[in-house]
């Protein structure tokens, strides 16, 4: 009867797509801890389930709990968009939309999000991975295809993808790992001048063994059979220093309607890595530099990249799921349509919605929340 045992208990239950488990022991942790630090993690995690509905004693305990005075700002934060998830799915826009401010407000005030300084390094990125600027650089000898890099911003259908590919017989899903970060530690960031520099310091040999350290990584983490899909967060900063360490990997890159992903990205309370989600303006930001990273290395590397309306996914899934394994040298696998069915463990947002065949009504989610959305539309607008 520990909270913290019934909590982990429920995620791990969740992580593996047994819902009404998960919820009996999210129900089961509430029950034993009244401490809100403690019980707003429990909160969203419960509201977070797939077709879960509080009952009214419980819609009363969270609106109590979040109404505290006593509530540090984090905590209220996360309970605000527990409550915000429920507002939402009863239909009250109005007041989901309030709630969410107001968890995004409080949890902003935590974790302040330097847009200017994301801002700067995306265009000295690719200012400075101009065409032909890896031609300057001394080749890597690695020849392995096993990575297949998947991008794209949060909410835009990368985890869709990911279980999609590690459905196909032949691949296992990293999710995200962050191994290629660790594999290129010797590299300050990602900046054509910091790898030119690299290569003075270390000679042109260098390339090889950070893809080889790589490639090392993955082996300790999935063994050495397969393909491994690497869905980290921040690789469209890296994908010129991934292309030329590993000269043979693939890349899909999902896209989606800009309001749509603005909407899912800022009514998500994301645990770590992400503080731009928590100001409309910023997600306008970054959604804008995502896409000027996407065009860039889309131009510099058109056979390597595959861009994937999530739109045209869902629409048109036999297509597109071929077209994508394809891509990544695979053998096309029909049966890859029921990735839904696929057991492995997901861990992020998308966990709930990966355990359920492809849908439509996603696409165009933000409808309901236009008006509330003004700020990032008229924000976007301004950047592009």
């Amino acid at each position: 009867r520990d909270a913290r045992v019934l909590h982990f208990l429920g995620v791990c239950q969740a992580q593996s797509g047994q819902d009404d488990e998960a919820a009996e022991s999210f129900r089961a942790a509430l029950a034993v801890t009244p401490n809100p630090a403690a019980s707003c993690w429990t909160w969203l995690a419960l509201t977070d389930l797939r077709g879960v509905q509080l009952t009214p004693s419980e819609m009363t305990a969270l609106r109590a709990t979040s109404e505290r005075p006593d509530v540090q700002a984090t905590t209220l934060g996360t309970l605000l968009y527990a409550l915000g998830a429920m507002l939402d799915r009863a239909g009250e826009i109005d007041a989901a939309f309030a709630a969410y401010a107001r968890g995004a407000a409080a949890i902003a005030s935590q974790a302040p999000y330097e847009r200017a300084a994301h801002g700067a390094m995306t265009r000295m990125v690719i200012d400075s991975f101009p065409p032909g600027f890896a031609d300057t650089l001394t080749p890597s000898q690695v020849d392995s295809d096993r990575p297949i890099f998947v991008l794209g911003a949060p909410r835009s259908g990368t985890t869709l993808v990911e279980q999609i590919l590690a459905s196909h017989a032949d691949v296992s899903g990293g999710a995200e790992v962050n191994l290629f970060r660790a594999a290129a530690m010797s590299l300050p960031d990602f900046r054509g001048e910091s790898l030119k520099a690299l290569e003075n310091a270390q000679g042109g040999e260098v390339w090889t063994r950070i893809g080889r350290d790589y490639l090392h990584l993955l082996d300790e983490r999935f063994g050495t059979q397969g393909r491994v899909v690497d869905k980290s967060l921040n690789h469209s900063l890296f994908v010129g220093a991934i292309r030329h360490i590993l000269p043979k990997a693939r890349f899909v890159w999902m896209t989606r309607d800009v309001g749509d992903n603005a909407w899912s990205c800022f009514s998500t309370r994301f645990n770590q890595g992400v503080d731009w989600s928590w100001s409309l303006t910023d997600i306008a930001a970054r959604l804008t530099d995502e896409e000027r990273l996407r065009r860039h290395w889309t131009s510099l590397f058109p056979e390597a990249i595959l861009t994937v309306p999530y739109e045209q996914l869902v629409d048109q899934p036999g297509v597109w799921i071929e077209r994508i394994q394809r891509h990544c040298g695979l053998t096309p696998d029909p049966t890859a349509i029921d990735f839904h069915l696929t057991q492995r463990p997901v861990q992020t947002a998308s966990a709930g919605q990966v355990r359920q065949p492809l849908y439509k009504s996603s696409v165009s989610s933000s409808r309901r929340y236009e008006r509330h959305l003004a700020p990032f539309f008229e924000a976007y607008r301004a950047l592009n």
